[in-house]
């Protein structure tokens, strides 16, 4: 109760609070020629969005886990994964505009209640906790990868030059992360809350491939910058991901049933 309280409070004050002082200077930096323009205007709200939504469902699993109910746990968890998606991505047009990723102080403090919520109160086995941690980066990585991907193609409509430099990648490879990222999203919500599902796996084979499918884009961008790109970052977390789902042996030990062993 106290863990999905505390949630609730960050998620619907914090949230509210950092978006207020930050989406105007936000929108100045896209002046300055950021090149930021549909992830600030479009999608921040949106993340912003998932906070809150993650904060009420806190507050209901708080007021289930009072009232002794079942489901309790089972909203607190959602709302963790919401949260952490919301946040994490929060922080990265902040980082692209030169100001701080303020959104850190709902990210951070997430993150560490995802731990003892699944480990302490959920009595899930470190293992699963680690597979579904991993679920979830991608799940945040492969939308980041589709909102990087929409920010270009937008920003073709009045820069035809950067057509030719190779905008159709983005275009053909932007559904796709997306794609990858609901299925990985099921994955996550499905290890935590239902690892037993048959066709689970499955979900977390297709969502890998869909992830892996997307991979020509990071190879040219990275030719293309000249550095590392972080387009690679979905696809490099969906090769382990595959590697579990696809091994019926590993994946079924590592969804064991045992509490707090690996």
């Amino acid at each position: 109760m106290l863990l999905s309280s505390l949630g609730a409070i960050i998620g619907i004050v914090g949230t509210w609070v950092l978006f207020i002082i930050f989406y105007e200077p936000y929108q100045v930096a896209l002046l300055a020629g950021s090149g930021c323009d549909a992830i600030i205007i479009g999608f921040f709200p949106i993340m912003a969005d998932f906070g809150i939504i993650a904060g009420v469902l806190y507050l209901l699993s708080a007021i289930g886990f009072y009232s002794e109910k079942n489901w309790a746990f089972y909203l607190a968890a959602i709302a963790n994964v919401l949260a952490l998606q919301g946040a994490f991505w929060a922080m990265i047009p902040a980082m692209s505009v030169g100001l701080p990723p303020s959104f850190i102080l709902v990210f951070l403090p997430n993150l560490i209640i995802y731990f003892p919520l699944l480990v302490k109160v959920g009595e899930i086995n470190w293992s699963r906790v680690i597979l579904a941690l991993i679920a979830g980066m991608a799940f945040v990585m492969s939308f980041m990868n589709g909102i990087a991907g929409t920010n270009r193609i937008l920003g073709t409509i009045s820069d035809p030059v950067r057509v030719a430099s190779g905008a159709p990648i983005y275009v053909v490879t932007q559904r796709m992360n997306w794609v990858a990222s609901f299925g990985f999203g099921i994955l996550t919500a499905g290890i935590i809350l239902h690892p037993k599902t048959t066709w689970l796996r499955f979900v977390g084979i297709a969502a890998a491939l869909a992830a892996l499918v997307a991979m020509p884009l990071a190879i040219l961008n990275t030719m293309d910058k000249g550095s590392f790109s972080m387009f690679f970052s979905a696809p490099l977390l969906s090769i382990p991901i595959f590697v579990v789902c696809l091994w019926t042996g590993l994946w079924e030990r590592l969804v064991s049933s045992k509490p707090n062993q690996f």
